[in-house]
């Protein structure tokens, strides 16, 4: 069982792995976690009908939905661009993570849908 808020983390003090007390910083999670083919995911209803991540929630549940009868496996990417050294800087700067993707194959290995989502 999967979850990315859920009531201990949304109604006691305090954060949890850097998730506060809105949904909106747990949408990427919810993406990933409702976008990968096994498993199961509870999703706090509050963070469903929440007016700032609900519809991303909910279109993420429906690609779930959608593909649950052919889905075997699941490849999930974090791509990221990285920053050159400048000239007036001592070190390389971090990569920014940009784009999450989630690729869902049946069991012959095909590609039966693509999640992609900003970050």
């Amino acid at each position: 069982v999967r979850f990315a808020r859920n009531h201990d983390t949304v109604m006691n003090p305090g954060t949890f792995y850097g998730l506060g007390s809105n949904c909106l910083k747990a949408r990427v999670l919810w993406a990933l976690l409702l976008a990968v083919h096994d498993g199961t995911v509870l999703v706090f209803p509050e963070d469903f009908q929440d007016k700032s991540s609900g519809d991303l929630i909910r279109q993420a549940v429906n690609f779930r939905a959608k593909l649950a009868s052919k889905a075997a496996s699941s490849e999930v990417c974090l791509r990221s661009i990285s920053s050159t050294k400048k000239a007036d800087e001592s070190s390389e700067q971090k990569p920014k993570p940009m784009l999450l993707t989630v690729t869902v194959s049946n069991k012959e290995g095909h590609v039966e849908g693509v999640c992609l989502l900003n970050v």
